[in-house]
């Protein structure tokens, strides 16, 4: 289903441009710094997980019981309890994906990659920016629909914006007095 076709359904799958960007390039382990209990490689196949759902339009389908259990745990998503809550809050429609796609934008990644998933959320949250996913989404949930003279398409332009800023400044240690 695309984009212009899917207005009010369960998932808009983004046109073929716009998942490149999104998707390209290919997350992999180099990327991220292994935790204590995940591996770089966990790391990366969460963020390419990321990516395929918002690109195939947040379909309940790839909402699984794996993906809920990390993604409640990233982006400030701990006030949730279940998964079938934070699929109504964030997935039923398309004000929720809205509220989805500005809370994972609004987050600043906190805390050692060795330790948190902040390296990922840096990353997607820069992927989900440049391909600017969050104003078509406001977009059409004011009701503008792409069309042939308008199309939704990715930004153009022969390379990525540069990174977006850090959240906020390196923060000293708590305990660091000297």
């Amino acid at each position: 289903m695309r984009l212009h076709d899917a207005i009010g359904d369960d998932s808009i799958a983004l046109p073929t441009a716009l998942r490149r960007w999104l998707e390209q390039p290919r997350f992999d382990a180099a990327m991220f710094t292994p935790t204590k209990f995940t591996t770089a490689a966990e790391k990366a196949g969460f963020a390419r997980h990321f990516v395929r759902f918002l690109a195939e339009g947040m379909p309940s389908a790839q909402f699984t019981k794996k993906f809920y259990n990390r993604l409640s745990n990233t982006f400030g998503h701990i006030a949730h309890f279940s998964q079938l809550g934070f699929r109504e809050h964030f997935f039923a429609d398309l004000a929720g994906k809205v509220r989805f796609l500005e809370q994972t934008l609004g987050w600043w990644p906190v805390g050692d990659p060795a330790w948190t998933f902040r390296d990922v959320e840096h990353e997607l949250q820069e992927r989900i920016h440049a391909a600017r996913i969050l104003p078509l989404y406001q977009s059409l949930l004011q009701g503008d629909r792409p069309t042939s003279a308008n199309p939704a398409r990715a930004p153009s332009g022969a390379q990525r914006p540069p990174s977006i800023p850090a959240a906020h400044p390196p923060q000293a240690d708590l305990f660091d007095l000297g």
